[in-house]
């Protein structure tokens, strides 16, 4: 590669404002550029089981403030001129969620001896499915 142009955001960097800004910076590629947008960080669902990337400044009490819907971060490579694009993103929760297939299994903290677990969330768990193969074995 000719020239080579990147943006790091580390730690307190990582914030909302920060993020959207990259649109305008992967914008500048031109159509035989390569993009490549690498995402390491928290991933959180929300209570409808959206998808949003966790910020340095997040909110927990309020995730409309600070979370970034996972559907932006997508939206980033939207509509740039490079047709050689790709987003690597490494955080829970950066698969696609079934709706269907989870369902809320508590909410709540619990103890277990002298330890206290609480959870950041909801605790989410796979719905039991049937398997045709197990329909036909009857």
């Amino acid at each position: 590669y000719g020239k080579i142009s990147y943006k790091i955001l580390t730690d307190e960097e990582v914030t909302k404002s920060n993020i959207q800004d990259l649109k305008s910076f992967v914008a500048q590629a031109s159509i035989n550029d390569v993009v490549i947008v690498f995402i390491v960080g928290h991933g959180v669902l929300d209570e409808d089981l959206n998808s949003y990337y966790a910020t340095h400044d997040i909110d927990f009490n309020d995730p409309s403030k600070q979370w970034v819907p996972y559907e932006e971060i997508e939206q980033l490579l939207d509509g740039i001129a490079a047709i050689k694009k790709v987003l690597f993103m490494d955080t829970c929760h950066s698969g696609e969620v079934d709706k269907d297939d989870i369902e809320i299994v508590s909410e709540a903290n619990f103890e277990n001896d002298d330890i206290t677990f609480r959870n950041a969330g909801q605790i989410l768990e796979r719905k039991m499915q049937l398997d045709w193969r197990q329909v036909k074995n009857w």
